[in-house]
C-alpha cells in the first residue's frame, strides 16, 4: 500500500500590521536568501549578522536539549543563545524542554521527548516572511506573531499534515502512527484534510489519521472515526471499528488528589486493529496494561485492551473537570478509525465564610450579650456537620444554636442558603473591656475534608470605672507629701468622679475617658479612694500610702531645658543681700553657716552646681531658724550659643508639695521667682 501524506492547511484572518522594527532592520541589502523554504527569491541581506538564521534562536533551555546542525551526524549539547539554521535538528530528552524565538518575534516550545528539524527561515524583498518546521514526534506550542500579509507562512509538517498558521496560536502533538492533533488556543482556524475542509473553533481540537479527514473532539462518541483507503469493496471489503469507554477512580476529588482513569479499548469490527494507542487531552503518558491475550500486538475483535493513567488535580483545574480520550488504530490497506470517550469529575473545593456580631456593644456587668452568627458557604460543594466555635461560649451547632436559613430542612449548607446561629454570654467582672471574642465555623464535604473559616471577631465595652495609681505603687512609703492619682472610665457617660483622701471628698472631671488628679497626703498611712458614677452603677479603687515624717523645712528644686547651658539657684537669708557671702546659697556659698553658730541643722545646703545643663539643683534647709522672709532667684549664667532655656522650679514646704512655676530665660537674666515667710511657711511667687 502506498502510504499517502495528509495535506493539513490551517488559516488564520492576516490583519494589516506594520512589520517590527527588528525585521524592518532586516531589509537593508541585497544577496540570495539564508537557505531555502518558501516565501520568494526576491533579494535579503548579505550581512550574515541580520539574516534570519542568526537571529533566530534557543531562547529558553530546562534539562536535556540537543542540537544536530545541518550536513553534521551527531547530537551536540544546546545552550541559551545558540542560533538555528536551516537543516538544524532539536531535540529535546526526558523531562525536559525548550523555547526557540524566530527572527520575526513568533515562538514555538518544545515538550519533553519532541523532535522538530527547520525547514525554512527567509524574508523576502517585499517584507514576506517563511518559518518552516518539521515535527516528527512529541508536543509543541506555537505563538505566532501576525504576518505582514498573505504570501507570509508558519507551518508546521508532522508524518500526516502540514499545520499553517498565520498570527495565531496551536499545539500540534504527533503520537504513534502519525495521528496528529491540532489544538487552537487563539484565533480563527480552518483544517482541510483529504478535500474536508474544517473549522476549529477557539480552545477546541481536532484529529487527524492517515487517509481520514479531520475531526472535531467530541465528547461521549462511541464507535470508530474511520478514514480512507478501504479494501477492494463487496463482503472482502474488512470492516473497521474500535471502541473506547473511560472511567474516572473517583468522582469526585479535591486539589491535590490524584484521578486514574481507566481506557478500555475494544474492536467491534472483524478484522485486527494494529498500532493501536489512546491519547488524553489532558495527560500526557497513557499506559498500557492488559488485553493482548495472545501477545501479537493486534487488537482482536475477542479482545479487550486497558490502558490507564493518572491526573493530579490543580487549582487551575476546572470543576467539573471534563477531559477527553481518543484509541486509535488501523488496517493495513484498510485506513484508521478512532474512537472517543470522556469523563467527567466534580472538583469540590469547600470554603465557608462567618461574619459576627453583638447586641448590645455596651454593657455593664451581669448583662447578658446575644451574637448572631452569619454563616455562608462559599465554595462549590455542599457541607454538612455545619458548627460554630467561640472562644468565650464553646461550640454552637446545628442542634443548639441555629435560627433560620435552611430553607430545605437537610440540615445541609447548600451553595445558596445563609445559616444563622445565635449565642448569648452573661458579662462578669473577670471580663476585660472591651471584651472581644472570636469564632470560627466549620463544615465537612462529601469527601469528609473539613473546612473552616477564618476568625471573626466582635467587641463590646464593658461600662466600669478603671483607676491606675501612677505614683507611687499602692503600699509604697514615701517621703514626697504629694501623689498623682490618674485613671480612665470606660463608660463616656461618666463626666465626674470622687476622690477622696483619708475621708476628705472632692469632685473630680472626667475628659476623654481619663482623669487625673495631684493629691496632699500626710504623715502615715493614707486611703486613696476614687469612685465613679452614671448613676446605675459605681465603680471604685482604693489604695494605700505611707508617708515618713517631714525630713525638711523648705526645699527648692531647679531644672531647665537646654543642654550645655548653666543655670543657678539662690536662696537669700531674711534681710540678706544677692550673690554675696554668706548671705546667699549658691555656687560660690554651697553651705553657708545660718543661724546658731557650729548648729548644721539650720543651715542651707546646695546639693550640686549643673555646668552643662539640666540640673537638678536642690537647695534644702532643714530646720530654719531665721524669722523673716526668705527669697529664691535664678541667674541664667551662660547659654554657650545655645539661646534661651526654660527654667523650672518646685517648692515644697515640711515635705507638703505647694508647686511649680516655669519661666523662659536669656543669658544673664535674674528671674526673682518666690518669697517664703518663716515660720508661717507661706510662700509666695513673685515673679508672675
Amino acid at each position: 500500500m502506498t502510504r499517502k501524506k495528509l495535506l493539513l492547511i490551517v488559516v488564520v484572518c492576516v490583519l494589516a500590521v506594520s512589520i517590527p522594527v527588528t525585521i524592518a532592520l532586516m531589509h537593508r541589502g541585497s544577496g540570495p536568501p539564508d537557505g531555502g523554504g518558501g516565501g520568494g527569491t526576491a533579494d535579503v541581506p548579505t550581512d550574515d549578522s541580520t539574516t534570519p538564521s542568526t537571529l533566530t534562536i534557543l531562547s529558553l533551555t530546562d534539562g536535556s536539549i540537543f542540537v544536530m546542525k545541518a550536513g553534521a551526524s551527531d547530537w551536540i549539547e544546546a545552550h541559551v543563545g545558540m542560533t538555528l539554521k536551516i537543516g538544524d535538528i532539536v531535540r529535546s530528552g526526558n523531562n525536559s524542554s525548550a523555547q526557540i524565538t524566530f527572527f520575526e518575534g513568533s515562538t514555538i516550545d518544545l515538550d519533553a521527548d519532541t523532535q522538530i528539524e527547520v525547514a525554512a527561515l527567509n524574508i523576502s524583498s517585499t517584507g514576506s516572511t517563511t518559518i518552516g518546521l518539521r515535527q516528527v514526534i512529541g508536543t509543541t506550542v506555537s505563538r505566532v506573531t501576525q504576518l505582514v500579509d498573505t504570501e507570509s507562512s508558519y507551518e508546521i509538517e508532522t508524518p500526516a499534515c502540514v499545520a499553517a498558521v498565520r498570527g495565531s496560536a496551536m499545539v500540534v502533538k504527533v503520537i504513534g502512527g502519525g495521528i496528529t492533533w491540532v489544538t487552537n488556543l487563539e484565533g480563527h482556524i480552518w483544517v482541510t484534510a483529504n478535500g474536508v475542509e474544517l473549522e476549529v473553533p477557539e480552545g477546541q481540537k481536532c484529529i487527524i489519521t492517515l487517509g481520514g479527514s479531520p475531526q472535531l473532539v467530541q465528547s461521549d462518541e462511541g464507535g470508530g472515526a474511520g478514514g480512507g483507503g478501504g479494501g477492494g469493496g463487496g463482503s472482502s471489503s474488512p470492516n473497521l471499528d474500535i471502541g473506547l469507554t473511560k472511567v474516572p477512580g473517583a468522582v469526585q476529588a479535591h486539589e491535590g488528589d490524584t484521578i486514574t482513569y481507566t481506557y478500555s479499548v475494544t474492536n467491534s469490527g472483524d478484522v485486527p486493529l494494529s498500532g493501536v494507542s489512546v491519547t488524553d487531552n489532558m495527560i500526557e503518558d497513557v499506559i498500557y496494561q492488559s488485553g493482548d491475550a495472545n501477545g501479537d500486538g493486534r487488537l482482536g475483535t475477542d479482545e479487550i485492551w486497558t490502558f490507564t493513567a493518572s491526573h493530579n488535580v490543580t487549582a487551575g483545574d476546572p470543576n467539573p473537570l471534563v477531559n477527553t480520550a481518543a484509541a486509535a488504530g488501523s488496517y493495513a490497506g484498510a485506513g484508521t478509525v478512532v474512537a472517543w470517550a470522556r469523563a467527567s469529575v466534580d472538583i469540590l473545593r469547600p470554603a465557608i465564610a462567618l461574619e459576627k456580631t453583638a447586641d448590645p456593644v455596651q454593657a455593664r456587668d451581669g448583662d447578658t450579650i446575644t451574637y448572631s452568627y452569619t454563616v455562608a458557604n462559599t465554595g462549590n460543594t455542599p457541607l454538612s456537620g455545619v458548627s460554630v466555635a467561640d472562644d468565650k461560649i464553646g461550640n454552637i451547632t446545628y442542634e443548639s444554636g441555629y435560627l433560620s436559613g435552611d430553607t430545605n430542612g437537610d440540615g445541609i449548607l447548600d451553595r445558596d442558603e445563609t445559616w444563622i446561629f445565635t449565642a448569648t454570654y452573661g458579662v462578669t467582672t473577670e471580663d476585660p473591656s472591651p471584651l472581644v471574642n472570636t469564632a470560627t465555623v466549620s463544615g465537612t464535604d462529601a469527601l469528609a475534608r473539613t473546612v473552616e473559616s477564618e476568625e471573626a471577631a466582635a467587641s463590646v465595652t464593658i461600662s466600669r470605672l478603671i483607676v491606675e495609681i501612677t505614683h507611687p505603687d499602692d503600699g509604697a512609703t514615701i517621703t514626697s507629701s504629694m501623689v498623682t492619682v490618674t485613671g480612665t472610665v470606660s463608660d463616656p457617660a461618666i463626666t465626674q468622679a470622687t476622690i477622696a483622701v483619708n475621708g476628705s471628698s472632692h469632685t473630680i472631671s472626667v475628659e476623654n475617658g481619663g482623669f487625673s488628679s495631684d493629691e496632699n497626703v500626710s504623715g502615715g498611712v493614707n486611703i486613696i479612694t476614687v469612685s465613679a458614677t452614671d448613676g446605675v452603677i459605681v465603680g471604685s479603687d482604693t489604695v494605700s500610702i505611707t508617708v515618713v515624717s517631714p525630713a525638711y523645712g523648705i526645699r527648692i528644686e531647679l531644672t531647665w531645658d537646654t543642654a550645655d547651658t548653666d543655670l543657678d539657684a539662690h536662696l537669700i537669708r531674711p534681710f540678706g543681700a544677692y550673690a554675696t557671702i554668706p548671705d546667699d546659697c549658691f555656687y560660690a556659698n554651697k553651705d553657708p553657716d545660718w543661724g546658731v553658730s557650729g548648729e548644721t541643722l539650720d543651715d542651707p545646703t546646695l546639693d550640686q552646681d549643673d555646668l552643662h545643663g539640666y540640673g537638678t539643683e536642690t537647695i534644702t534647709l532643714r530646720q530654719p531658724y531665721e524669722q523673716g522672709t526668705y527669697e529664691y532667684k535664678v541667674h541664667y549664667y551662660t547659654d554657650r550659643w545655645h539661646g534661651p532655656s526654660t527654667a523650672t522650679v518646685s517648692v515644697w514646704i515640711n515635705d507638703l508639695w505647694v508647686g511649680n512655676r516655669s519661666r523662659e530665660m536669656s543669658i544673664n537674666d535674674v528671674w526673682d521667682c518666690l518669697s517664703i515667710e518663716w515660720p508661717s511657711g507661706q510662700v509666695t511667687w513673685t515673679g508672675e
